[in-house]
């Protein structure tokens, strides 16, 4: 996902999760990407059985850069939350040693552990990398 974008992977590891009763399953949201800045938009259900949401989003053409975030509750007390917002910053997957935004592949082996980006190259400007807004919409 943090490469390519490719998330068929992680949604195959989410379903297993799912079948269990541990998850509520995958969303996938956009196949292409975007002009940065920009929006995507993606709606999704949920029910009071999953009220949190974790998501990941590869930044695009890093070398293996994401944002994401894990458990958001999506309930306040006990009301569906209208709208949280989250500033994303980004995290490195570990698996290539590119320094710069365009960096070519250079995969690392062994994978380093993910952790947060630390040092930002000079062709990186926006600190956070994304903001997320969720905004519930009342449906039947």
């Amino acid at each position: 996902m943090a490469e390519t974008g490719a998330v068929t992977t992680l949604c195959n590891e989410v379903q297993a999760e799912a079948d269990r009763g541990r998850a509520g399953g995958c969303v996938r949201g956009l196949e292409a990407s975007f002009r940065s800045p920009g929006t995507a938009t993606l709606s999704f259900d949920v029910d009071e059985d999953y009220p949190f949401l974790t998501l990941v989003s590869m930044i695009a053409p890093s070398p293996d850069w994401f944002v994401g975030v894990d458990g958001i509750a999506l309930r306040e007390g006990q009301c569906w939350a209208s709208r949280v917002e989250r500033n994303l910053m980004g995290y490195d997957a570990g698996t290539d040693s590119g320094a710069t935004f365009t960096a070519r592949d250079a995969d690392v082996s062994p994978h380093e552990p993910i952790g947060p980006i630390e040092a930002l190259p000079a062709d990186v400007r926006e600190v956070p990398f994304a903001m997320l807004v969720l905004e519930r919409e009342d449906g039947g």
